[in-house]
């Protein structure tokens, strides 16, 4: 478990090797994909939270790779 404030500007991520860094990362980088993915598909709507669930899950498979299938 972890609760974590990120600054506006600029974030920096210390850790142990095997602590999770490269997780957290990653896992950022397909919340952002998915979200700027689904506001070029279709910019006047509102997307619903399965549809960001859904484009989370097939960004995130692509991100983890078999590490997802885990």
């Amino acid at each position: 478990s972890v609760s974590l404030t990120f600054s506006p500007c600029m974030n920096v991520i210390i850790g142990e090797n095997g602590a999770g860094k490269t997780h957290l990362i990653k896992l950022l980088y397909a919340l952002q994909s998915a979200i700027a993915k689904y506001s070029t598909a279709d910019l006047l709507s509102v997307p619903t939270k399965q549809d960001l669930q859904k484009l989370v899950a097939e960004k995130y498979k692509d991100v983890f790779g078999e590490e997802a299938k885990a």
